[in-house]
């Protein structure tokens, strides 16, 4: 899975791709609309309550709206990075530290 971290609070993204090879339920909610980081305008009308997703020994439970993405299965809000805040990023050896974890994160 390819996730991203994007620096807005206020949504996360599952691919509509990526949903569909899941045993997810997809559920309507209110029309959201985002303007991506090449000014495309994408939609979404959907939403996965609960997600349950795991990298590296760590369990996470996050809650998506489905967003036709290309290029990411997810893409996590910046209030997902600061439920975990503080970390320590060491992006030259692409590494996520969480605080209160013997354990890190990185990114291959």
């Amino acid at each position: 899975m390819v996730v991203a971290c994007r620096f807005r609070k206020l949504h996360h993204f599952h691919s509509q791709a990526a949903i569909q090879k899941l045993p997810y339920l997809v559920q309507e909610a209110p029309l959201v609309h985002v303007t991506t980081a090449n000014g495309d305008k994408l939609s979404s009308s959907s939403i996965v309550p609960e997600v349950t997703w795991y990298t590296q020994g760590h369990t996470f439970t996050t809650s998506t709206k489905v967003l036709d993405i290309p290029h990411y299965d997810m893409i996590l809000g910046m209030d997902w990075l600061e439920q975990f805040s503080p970390m320590w990023v060491d992006w030259k050896k692409d590494e996520v530290h969480i605080y209160g974890s013997e354990d890190h994160i990185e990114r291959h």
